[in-house]
């Protein structure tokens, strides 16, 4: 489930650069910035899910 969220967020991150590059160049870099943080936050979150829901099963089982 991780590796599938991670993996959205770099093709959200690949199509939102695709959209900039043909807007400008000032914005690009901006957007580079930009979408790489939300990738980090998204695989950082993605984990926190994850710990919970393992530590959920663990103390209910």
């Amino acid at each position: 489930m991780h590796f599938i969220l991670a993996s959205d967020s770099v093709i959200t991150s690949k199509s939102l650069l695709s959209l900039e590059k043909k807007s400008g160049r000032r914005s690009w870099s901006l957007n580079l910035m930009w979408s790489s943080f939300l990738d980090i936050f998204i695989r950082k979150a993605a984990k926190q899910i994850l710990l919970c829901y393992y530590l959920h099963i663990c103390i209910n089982s």
